[in-house]
């Protein structure tokens, strides 16, 4: 009987062990896992409303929505394989600013990044992208494995009159380590 009850407890700590190790980087608090039925039904329970028109002018494995990220109106993106179905990467743009808004947005959503993922050089990577600065952080889990990576830049749209001076996009793109890897790997097989 002891044997028996010691067995089960070592099997239940290495089952957490397990869970906690496979951890999902979050996209307004909904883990990057899943189908993207699943995610799109916790999405919309957020608040964001699926674009079935703006969807359809994408690629096979996208969806876009709109809602509200970081209290700003913005085009969230949902990209998905599409042979399994599950979502690795998850993006909110808010667009169509100005330079300045951007650059305020830009500097408001690094710091709470920054105080959510650390700063230090292990977590926080600062580069530049089309001119602007670009700004990577490291999720990582308690067991300090990599959840995965957010990205935070600023683009101007290609035809800047347009929208002028309304033309500039920051973009807070999310990826899952793991099922980004698991998203590859599909790639490399039909290749």
């Amino acid at each position: 009987m002891k044997k028996l009850l010691f067995t089960l407890c070592y099997l239940l700590y290495a089952i957490a062990s397990l869970a906690q190790a496979n951890t999902h980087i979050k996209f307004m608090g909904i883990p990057v896992t899943g189908t993207i039925a699943q995610f799109q039904g916790k999405l919309i329970a957020k608040g964001c409303t699926y674009d079935k028109k703006f969807s359809a002018s994408l690629p096979n494995g996208s969806r876009a929505f709109t809602g509200i990220f970081v209290g700003n109106k913005a085009h969230i993106y949902v990209y998905y394989d599409i042979k399994t179905k599950i979502v690795y990467r998850t993006k909110a743009v808010i667009s169509g600013v100005s330079e300045d808004i951007a650059d305020q947005e830009y500097s408001k959503i690094k710091v709470l990044l920054s105080q959510k993922y650390g700063s230090d050089s292990e977590h926080m990577y600062t580069g530049t992208k089309d001119d602007k600065e670009a700004t990577s952080f490291i999720s990582t889990n308690d067991d300090e494995e990599i959840d995965g990576e957010i990205d935070l830049y600023i683009t101007m749209d290609e035809q800047t009159w347009v929208r002028y001076p309304y033309n500039y996009n920051l973009h807070i793109d999310y990826n899952d380590r793991i099922n980004t890897s698991k998203h590859n790997s599909q790639q490399f097989d039909d290749i």
